[in-house]
């Protein structure tokens, strides 16, 4: 696998050498197509060389593509070999009923029903991935209905989090220590799940 990623990348680094915009279409559109073919193996060997470890060859593959940040090798980490969960807190996602005021749930629903103007309005579906950051240490009260409802789940996670991470689910607005994460059946819980590269 890894040599064939690096035949790509090297394949998409010698059309970006010689890429000619004097060139006809047909040819400018082949030669693109190698060098988005090999940014995406860079980024796949970026990956892959994550999983096995190799952090420092990792990041100079995402430098090389204009990446600043990357997930901590840790992440990609076999579970066998991942930092355990707390005992006895292993299996199932904390699920707790009846913590959004009806209002508010009301409200979300509305706003991300199918068809609602949010998904236009984010360019829905998109292959691009984004994500939305709201401080929840802000003094001024919350305005969007996402920011409400992380507002006063925040408490119930805190809380939560403290079982997990004992001294750290405090306070401000971190569920838990800086870099923490979470996969979705709460047993993959790891610190330092983000970092510069190097």
């Amino acid at each position: 696998e890894e040599a064939r990623l690096r035949r790509v990348i090297a394949a998409g680094a010698r059309a970006a050498a010689r890429l000619d915009t004097s060139s006809t279409s047909a040819k400018l559109k082949q030669a693109a197509g190698r060098v988005a073919a090999g940014a995406t193996a860079q980024h796949d060997l970026a990956l892959l060389c994550s999983r096995q470890g190799r952090g420092s060859e990792a990041d100079t593959l995402l430098r090389a593509l204009g990446m600043r940040h990357r997930l901590s090798v840790s992440i990609f980490a076999p579970p066998s070999t991942a930092t355990p969960s707390p005992a006895g807190l292993c299996g199932a996602p904390i699920v707790l009923d009846g913590v959004l005021p009806p209002a508010v749930i009301a409200g979300l629903q509305r706003a991300l029903r199918p068809g609602a103007a949010f998904w236009e309005e984010h360019g829905y579906p998109t292959p691009c991935f984004f994500s939305y950051r709201h401080d929840l240490t802000a003094s001024k009260p919350p305005l969007l209905l996402v920011e409400q409802a992380a507002r006063l789940l925040q408490p119930l996670v805190e809380r939560h989090a403290a079982d997990l991470y004992p001294g750290g689910g405090g306070g401000g607005g971190s569920a838990a220590p800086s870099g923490a994460s979470s996969t979705s059946g709460g047993c993959s819980l790891r610190k330092g799940s983000t970092g510069r590269l190097k």
